[in-house]
């Protein structure tokens, strides 16, 4: 297994070179975040422990409103005055940078809320019990047009499952079926790596990727062309014993996923989406090592035969050697043949008279 240069560093070496990561409390890690977010979006949009009640004097005081103090918010800030007369100052920061890479993070356009008291409510959750917790999720979605929970790696799984409750009550239309959807939940080190990330888009990698590709087939007399759109979505696993467990299949020794790529080939009349993972893992030898693993190419059963699923195969080659995969590979679809052992060859194809499967292969190097 070949290994990359050494001189290779991912966002994580790079964030934790720069922040302090000894925090030990709340209060100084809300600190360290105040202090990223004011070089991001400036001092004065950038409050700590902040009264909304204070801010807007048309909501008289604390008297007649309970209003949250939001642990850190970023404005543009919205008075109910603001929102009276639709007046949405929030609204300009649709287009950030922040919401660009929190859709390539999920996949998702961001859900906006239209009746926000600022840009972003962070509420950063070290402990307390499960209906703290649900207050600082409402806090955070009601207050915020987006709103995050930051949780310590102590306390992401309590968090996780309060999440899942309201999920839930959604489900059996018990609250608005779009009434958290605002919201973003973070572990206390990915928020860090993902504002680092947001502070230096120029040092984030990127898959070289093209928005769409073209491929020629023969339909009767005539060669027809179809273009396949692209999509790309960038994270880091959070919990990565299942991808780890995914490439040990392959015969790959990973100590560690450091990130996924997930690349799609989209819907068209003539295929279904079809789907690859590109990641980057550091192996038990200490090798920094990129592995494409497709996952499937779908071509509509009435195209079939036609070459289409050569060529996508052959797209998504593309990619991974335009992005400096070592390995690609593919694997039977387990509803076809259930636990496959692949063996390490070269990239084939078998057919059958009612299905085609690709075998998983190593390519060779």
């Amino acid at each position: 297994m070949p290994s990359s240069e050494a001189t290779i560093k991912y966002p994580r070496d790079l964030y934790l070179d720069e922040y302090d990561m000894t925090y030990t409390s709340a209060k100084a890690y809300q600190a360290q975040l105040v202090k990223i977010l004011k070089e991001i979006f400036g001092n004065d949009m950038v409050k700590s422990e902040w009264d909304s009640v204070t801010y807007d004097g048309h909501t008289t005081n604390h008297k007649l409103v309970y209003a949250p103090r939001v642990d850190v918010a970023v404005g543009p800030f919205n008075s109910y005055a603001d929102l009276d007369i639709g007046n949405d100052q929030t609204a300009i920061m649709k287009n950030h940078l922040l919401v660009k890479r929190l859709q390539e993070r999920t996949g998702n356009a961001v859900i906006w809320n239209d009746c926000a008291r600022c840009f972003l409510a962070i509420e950063i959750v070290f402990s307390g019990t499960a209906k703290h917790i649900s207050g600082d999720f409402l806090n955070a979605t009601a207050t915020g047009a987006i709103g995050f929970i930051v949780a310590h790696r102590k306390i992401s799984d309590k968090v996780k499952r309060t999440l899942n409750y309201f999920h839930r009550l959604e489900e059996f239309e018990r609250l608005h079926d779009k009434g958290l959807r605002n919201l973003m939940v973070f572990r206390d080190d990915e928020f860090l790596e993902f504002l680092w990330e947001l502070k230096n888009p120029d040092k984030v990698p990127k898959l070289k990727l093209k928005t769409n590709y073209r491929i020629l087939f023969k339909d009767g007399f005539w060669p027809k062309i179809f273009s396949i759109y692209t999509h790309t979505m960038r994270h880091k696993p959070e919990f990565n014993q299942d991808e780890i467990t995914r490439l040990a299949v392959y015969d790959f020794d990973v100590a560690e996923v450091v990130e996924e790529h997930d690349v799609v080939l989209m819907t068209t009349r003539h295929t279904q989406p079809s789907s690859a993972f590109v990641f980057e893992v550091i192996t038990s030898s200490g090798d920094h090592v990129r592995i494409m693993d497709i996952i499937d190419i779908a071509v509509r059963a009435k195209y079939r035969d036609k070459g289409i699923g050569t060529q996508m195969l052959k797209i998504f080659e593309n990619i991974a050697r335009d992005n400096g995969c070592q390995y690609v590979c593919v694997a039977i679809c387990p509803i076809w043949k259930p636990n496959p052992r692949p063996t390490c060859l070269k990239m084939t194809s078998s057919r059958s008279p009612k299905k085609r499967l690709y075998y998983l292969h190593t390519r060779g190097t």
